[in-house]
């Protein structure tokens, strides 16, 4: 006897619960391992057990209460929301698939292989590149980080450092020896939280990202050659358009610092 369908509105919903679950679960590992913390650490210092931060983190907490989930959340300085949305559900990472679909188009036409989530070669997939563009001609890599939301400014810098490690091993097993060029460019959205952050903290962005602007949109762009120096660019809202980020006064790297950058 054929099994009875399930109707297609609580397939949906499993479906949902499923990629619900397993966003929350990469989120929470990947703020663990921005933090430094190990799964103990975090455990004890959210008050839950161990096994119970394990199943989170696989994305299987269907059967973990909302209190635990919380505790995690507010241990990792990220308290967890929940809303009821209007009209079709839309993947809980609508807004940074939107940005890696725009980059992922600007890089092609500019003459880059692209590679999405392009996992790390000692890590695996759990610490990937969000676009990684690739130009074998020349030995390019770049990595390209789609920022919805920058957070931890301090996590965000250290997790693009272990990001760029992770290239330069993808280059040299690509490439073997020999000279390759790997930099790092931040694609952020230019939301009013967002551009408030850069603002506030003008000179340690300036210092973290040294690359001229400009030359790096050119570069996503128009496939002009990276600068040197690691870079960040605007987003607007919607997604459409990549523009450069101008330096507060003041700011601008020294001719040492670019040279430094540059070799």
């Amino acid at each position: 006897m054929a099994r009875p369908r399930r109707p297609s509105r609580t397939v949906r919903a499993a479906d949902h619960d499923r990629e619900m679950l397993l966003a929350l679960g990469r989120s929470v590992r990947e703020s663990r391992l921005q933090a430094i913390q190990t799964q103990r650490e975090l455990a004890a210092a959210a008050g839950v057990s161990e096994s119970a931060l394990r199943r989170v983190e696989r994305g299987a907490s269907a059967n973990i209460s909302v209190d635990t989930l919380q505790r995690i959340g507010y241990a990792l300085d990220r308290p967890v929301t929940v809303q009821l949305t209007k009209g079709a559900v839309e993947p809980i990472d609508a807004g940074h698939l939107a940005m890696q679909e725009l980059v992922v188009r600007l890089v092609s036409r500019a003459g880059y292989q692209p590679r999405v989530e392009l996992p790390s070669v000692r890590h695996g997939t759990w610490r990937s590149s969000d676009v990684a563009a690739i130009r074998p001609v020349d030995r390019a890599l770049v990595g390209v980080e789609c920022w919805n939301t920058i957070g931890d400014l301090g996590a965000a810098f250290r997790g693009s450092d272990r990001k760029r490690n992770d290239l330069e091993e993808f280059a040299a097993a690509t490439w073997g020896p020999g000279e390759h060029r790997v930099g790092i460019c931040w694609v952020v959205r230019a939301t009013r939280a967002n551009r408030a952050l850069v603002e506030k903290y003008p000179m340690l962005i300036a210092s973290r990202f040294p690359g001229s602007s400009s030359a790096w949109v050119e570069a996503l762009t128009k496939g002009a050659a990276p600068p040197g120096g690691d870079g960040l660019v605007w987003c607007d809202v919607g997604a459409t358009r990549v523009f450069p980020w101008r330096r507060a006064s003041g700011t601008a790297p020294s001719a040492s610092s670019r040279r430094v950058a540059e070799t």
